[in-house]
């Protein structure tokens, strides 16, 4: 993807945006395997109406808090936002172009702005929104910030290890598998295709 690096300095003055994109990152899967889960949508339950509801939220707001339009730190931005390579690489992923990610971006902060206007489930609860912008922006800033980390020099330090996936490749699909190892195999075998 780049040549560029991401050391230690990078991801301390980064660290609240990593914060935030790892916390969008884990909510998304979250809320996908619960939304694509036959089983947990043929039970009907509450709870799981609530954690669904619950995750889309943090999803949202953490997603804008570093791709919406009110992205505030200039580091994060210069990494991501404003690096050419990256926006190439998010564009041609996604089929954006500068106008329709700006669009994008936009709707994504409005949603957000109705979901802390009105911050419960049953203004929300029938709404069909567009994740497939979260979704590809999420994928790719991952992969982004793996090959930054695996193209520097500097080794990360265990703190960062321990906060922060960066270095894992796999860790979208790890969290997938968590999810299904609640359920036993037979309901891994429901998720199989999505893996």
């Amino acid at each position: 993807m780049s040549d560029e690096t991401l050391n230690n300095n990078d991801i301390r003055r980064i660290s609240n945006q990593l914060d935030a994109f790892y916390t969008a990152f884990r909510s998304n899967i979250y809320y996908s395997e619960i939304h694509n889960s036959v089983i947990i949508q043929q039970s009907g339950s509450e709870f799981w109406k609530f954690q669904k509801y619950l995750l889309l939220y943090s999803l949202i707001v953490n997603w804008c808090e570093v791709f919406g339009p009110n992205a505030a730190n200039n580091h994060w931005k210069e990494i991501t936002l404003e690096n050419r390579n990256f926006t190439a690489l998010l564009y041609d992923a996604s089929n954006f172009d500068y106008a329709g990610w700006t669009a994008y971006r936009k709707y994504v902060n409005d949603v957000k702005n109705s979901y802390i206007s009105e911050p419960d489930l049953y203004h929300h609860s029938d709404v069909k929104l567009d994740l497939y912008g979260i979704d590809v922006s999420l994928s790719i800033t991952h992969q982004w910030l793996n090959q930054m980390v695996e193209a520097s020099e500097d080794s990360l330090s265990d703190s960062v290890i321990k906060r922060w996936p960066i270095d894992q490749h796999t860790f979208s699909r790890d969290c997938r598998q968590e999810f299904r190892a609640l359920f036993g195999h037979e309901e891994q075998a429901v998720f199989a295709d999505a893996i």
